[in-house]
């Protein structure tokens, strides 16, 4: 992973927390007395400037009352299926490429709706 992906996840999780913090009512002392960390802990935190444990995340998230999911950030690529598009290239396919590849789709969407 590059040193750049790594700070977008750490920017990411201090924004997720500063705002269900916010959400909460918490100021950043307060939720630092909770979760046994500085006030400055929590605003480096926040700013993206610190990392930190597992247990930390959890605890944050217990103190606010968020699930832990709702404070990590959101990795996934965007898997979404221009099915529009993908048709239209397959017809440049000969036929047996084109119904493969149309089939291996439909199946794959099939999984992704279930």
């Amino acid at each position: 992973m590059e040193e750049a992906e790594i700070k977008d996840i750490y920017d990411e999780l201090g924004q997720r927390v500063r705002n269900a913090r916010t959400r909460a009512g918490v100021t950043q002392g307060q939720l630092a007395q909770r979760i046994g960390l500085t006030r400055s802990s929590v605003a480096n935190l926040e700013a993206g400037r610190q990392k930190i444990m597992l247990h930390v995340l959890l605890g944050i998230a217990e103190a606010l009352d968020v699930g832990p999911e709702d404070l990590l950030p959101n990795r996934r690529q965007d898997k979404t299926i221009d099915l529009a598009r993908l048709n239209a290239e397959a017809r440049n396919l000969q036929a047996d490429d084109r119904d493969f590849v149309l089939s291996a789709v439909r199946t794959g969407v099939g999984r992704r709706s279930q």
